[in-house]
């Protein structure tokens, strides 16, 4: 390093020698030339030319101490000659309000932005420095009005349409944040960065496909960012295309090894695909670089639920729950884990901790009304049950398991009722089973004999079909008709074993 900084002072040495040897022979081959001139202006012009080259000489000499400096304070010192220099002139405030904008001294930087509009107003950098700074303090609509008057000067100032663009996006105007990017693109058609932040947006309003293009284009600019295959993928996922997601996942994850969120999603795609245990290896994979990622404890959950291994989902929704007790759907999926191992009254909690936390639809009901009916709580399960249909009253199994509790409350005329929505909604030997049921309790046999044959129907190897419809054949004095179906139910008990 300590060689470094002597090779660029011997550098910097043999510049400033240079230079004023070239200033020593042009002034005196100038003061030649003069000498044919009696023209007042023309010994201006060369005069002003000489002062151009000295401040540049001069700036140039200042901009590479400060380059050569690590502290802030030696960078300004450096910068203040300039300005001290040339303090009516917008080249040295313009300078240090770059050096404060890198050091995150937005107000200093402003006081200098400002400074540079006051002594020449159509310096568009100045605009475009002082809406970043106005940006960084997340004054977006202050900021957008410095980019529009840096556009008023330069309409083909393409760094201030894209800046412009990011202000929209952070104010949620998708809409104009894209056209400010689509206005970057014609003024510069290589600009990765406009591609992928115009994507990003498209994302946000739905347009998927106009995203994934703006993405594929990016890539074909650069071929080596994670960040436009991961978003990519995120467009195919959106558009439920999960195969084509996992593969811009992949290739994330070939470029960036240590980026979790890209195993998060590729876990959730694999998991979508129904690859479960691929899936879990992802969502390990982004475990162990982040320990208190609460999504992958969440997603790897989900799979383990699949594949009927509970003890596991059990201890996945419980470290989501450790990181985050505001997770309803943890404790919805915690519920469901604990009901699969008969843990009823654990799965109840679970259940009600979920709708407290406002996840309320008919599974969280239906489910919490399926466990207090393994309880043998009937008339909580009952308006839970009732709650669910509040939410969907197209789904047959609520009123078959609220037919169940019916039945079991000795509520035949209202079993009767929700087996016959049940039926209306989708036919099966179920539902037919248990109306036939109903109907034998109220004693109108022959609607029982009805049901019983139709479950029959629809499943041959009903077994308490046969049963039941045989006893309604004695109680109706049919008896060669029962003992047919007895005789059945022998020969398929045989079978079965």
């Amino acid at each position: 390093m300590r060689n470094l900084v002597l090779i660029i002072i011997c550098n910097l040495f043999i510049y400033l020698i240079m230079a004023f040897i070239f200033l020593y022979f042009y002034r005196r081959t100038t003061q030649k030339s003069i000498m044919h001139y009696s023209n007042k202006e023309e010994i201006n012009r060369i005069d002003n030319k000489i002062k151009e080259l000295e401040k540049k000489i001069f700036i140039q000499d200042m901009l590479n101490h400060v380059n050569l400096e690590n502290e802030i304070n030696e960078k300004l010192f450096y910068i203040n000659k300039i300005i001290k220099e040339y303090n009516n002139e917008a080249i040295g405030y313009y300078y240090r309000g770059n050096l404060y904008l890198k050091f995150e001294r937005y107000d200093d930087a402003l006081n200098d932005f400002d400074k540079i509009i006051e002594i020449d107003g159509s310096f568009k950098e100045a605009y475009r420095g002082k809406g970043v700074c106005l940006s960084r303090r997340k004054q977006y609509y202050e900021a957008i009005d410095s980019y529009k008057k840096a556009i008023e000067i330069d309409d083909t100032y393409e760094v201030a349409y894209y800046n412009m663009g990011f202000c929209y996006s952070k104010l949620k105007k998708y809409q104009n944040a894209i056209n400010a990017y689509t206005k970057a693109i014609e003024l510069d058609g290589d600009d990765v960065g406009a591609y992928y932040n115009r994507g990003r947006n498209y994302n946000r309003i739905c347009r998927y496909e106009d995203a994934i293009e703006d993405f594929t284009y990016a890539i074909k600019l650069e071929k080596f960012d994670d960040r436009l295959y991961y978003n990519r993928g995120i467009s195919y996922s959106l558009l439920e295309k999960h195969e084509e997601a996992l593969l811009d996942y992949k290739k994330a994850i070939n470029l960036n090894k240590d980026f979790e969120e890209v195993y998060y999603y590729a876990g959730f795609s694999s998991y979508l695909l129904e690859e479960y245990y691929e899936a879990i290896e992802y969502f390990n994979i982004a475990l162990e670089i982040d320990p208190n990622y609460e999504q992958a404890y969440y997603g790897r959950g989900l799979i383990y639920i699949k594949i009927d291994d509970y003890e596991e989902a059990l201890r996945d929704f419980n470290e989501v729950i450790i990181l985050n007790n505001k997770n309803a759907k943890a404790y919805y999926k915690r519920g469901l884990a604990l009901d699969n191992l008969e843990r009823y009254e654990e799965a109840i909690e679970d259940f009600t901790k979920a709708i407290e936390l406002n996840y309320k639809d008919e599974n969280v009901y239906y489910n919490r009304g399926t466990s207090k009916s393994l309880l043998k709580d009937l008339e909580g399960a009952k308006e839970d049950l009732t709650k669910a249909l509040e939410y969907n009253n197209e789904e047959f199994r609520i009123y078959d398991v609220r037919g169940m509790v019916n039945l079991e409350l000795d509520k035949f005329d209202e079993a009767i009722v929700d087996f016959t929505k049940s039926i209306n909604l989708l036919e099966s030997s179920v539902s037919y089973y248990y109306r036939g049921l109903a109907y034998c309790n109220v004693g109108e046999l022959e609607k029982a004999v009805a049901d019983f044959t139709k479950a029959i129907e629809i499943d041959p190897y009903d077994l308490k079909s046969y049963q039941n419809r045989g006893d309604a054949f004695c109680n109706m004095g049919k008896y060669d008709d029962a003992i047919k179906d007895f005789a059945i139910v022998s020969e398929l008990e045989k079978t079965i074993k």
